[in-house]
């Protein structure tokens, strides 16, 4: 999450609506769990298995995971 943060400069995960994380590796998302006022999340080409760590992620309304 703090490299999510450094990359859109900001230090507030509550001022981020929308992430495109593909082609990171990513095998876990509970990271993005304190970015409740996700809408938009591209989670396409990673290795994840699960989602559960989105379950805060109340504001999500749109939802890629392509090729995971």
């Amino acid at each position: 999450s703090k490299q999510v943060l450094k990359d859109n400069n900001t230090t507030d995960p509550s001022s981020i609506t929308s992430l495109t994380l593909t082609h990171k590796a990513l095998s876990d998302v509970s990271c993005l769990s304190e970015f409740e006022n996700l809408q938009k999340l591209d989670l396409g080409f990673n290795n994840l298995t699960s989602l559960e760590g989105l379950k805060l992620c109340v504001n999500l309304k749109w939802l890629s995971v392509l090729q995971n």
